[in-house]
């Protein structure tokens, strides 16, 4: 009987170290994984690739209205695109939307000069066919640096001790956006 005591008190020591680890390992990839969240928007007072992803949204719905002006057929492509877009839930699914729309808007914005146009449209067509491609560019070169930042996070998740105690933690994975 006096063996085992010192066996349970051990028993307990080393159950509380292994919460005690579990629960820190927990706070500090959750909060690795918050400011992965906040880099989609901004990184180092830069925006991130969810702003430009938005602003290239914005941009093809001002091509959407006039393509509807001028009952263009490849609208119907663009608000698809921008369809897809809002509904894609993960990372990889955004990515894919966006290159649909980015491709579907560029498309558009080509067609419509071609359209009788007022000279009014047509300026906006310049002005927003130019702003589409500046920000989706953006978004990919901004997405470059998110990336990075997700793979080492993944790393971070596969090394030791993460990698065996994440689960316990109840850690999330984050995936590129790409």
């Amino acid at each position: 009987m006096k063996r085992a005591r010192p066996i349970l008190i051990w028993a307990v020591v080393l159950a509380v170290c292994l919460a005690a680890s579990v629960l820190n390992l927990r706070v500090s990839l959750n909060r690795k994984a918050a400011a992965l969240d906040r880099a989609f928007v901004s990184q180092s007072g830069d925006l991130g690739p969810g702003v430009h992803l938005d602003r290239v949204d914005e941009y093809s719905a001002y091509l959407v209205k006039l393509g509807l002006k001028y009952d263009l057929p490849q609208t119907a492509a663009v608000e698809e695109a921008r369809q897809t877009l809002a509904q894609a839930g993960d990372n990889r699914a955004r990515y894919q939307a966006f290159a649909a729309l980015r491709q579907a808007a560029q498309t558009l914005a080509e067609a419509l000069p071609q359209a009788a146009l007022s000279p009014r449209d047509l300026g906006y067509v310049e002005k927003y066919g130019a702003l589409l491609t500046t920000e989706a560019e953006r978004c990919v070169y901004t997405a470059q640096d998110y990336n990075r930042q997700v793979e080492a996070y993944q790393k971070l998740l596969s090394a030791f001790p993460a990698g065996l105690l994440r689960r316990l933690a109840g850690v999330r994975e984050i995936e590129v956006f790409g």
